[in-house]
């Protein structure tokens, strides 16, 4: 009987672990691209820099945050995600 209940344990956690990355991976790809993000706020773009639909603060575009893997740009002074990574 004890190896059943540590077996439906095991389970629930696989599928609840699935489930949870799936989600992620949803919410992840909600958020536009740095592409899809200048298209669609012109006035953020600057040479070398794009700024941040809400508050108007510009950050550089270094190649840590072009090449990022599922990452995520986040303002620094308002908290707004900005764009996520191509990848």
């Amino acid at each position: 009987m004890d190896m059943i209940g540590n077996l439906l344990l095991i389970v629930f956690i696989l599928v609840l672990a699935y489930v949870a990355g799936c989600c992620s991976l949803w919410f992840w790809r909600r958020s536009p691209t740095l592409r899809e993000y200048l298209a669609k706020y012109e006035a953020c773009k600057g040479e070398g820099e794009v700024g941040c639909y809400r508050c108007g603060t510009f950050y550089p575009l270094t190649e840590e945050t072009l090449y990022a893997v599922r990452s995520k740009t986040q303002c620094s002074c308002c908290k707004a995600v900005l764009w996520r990574s191509e990848v």
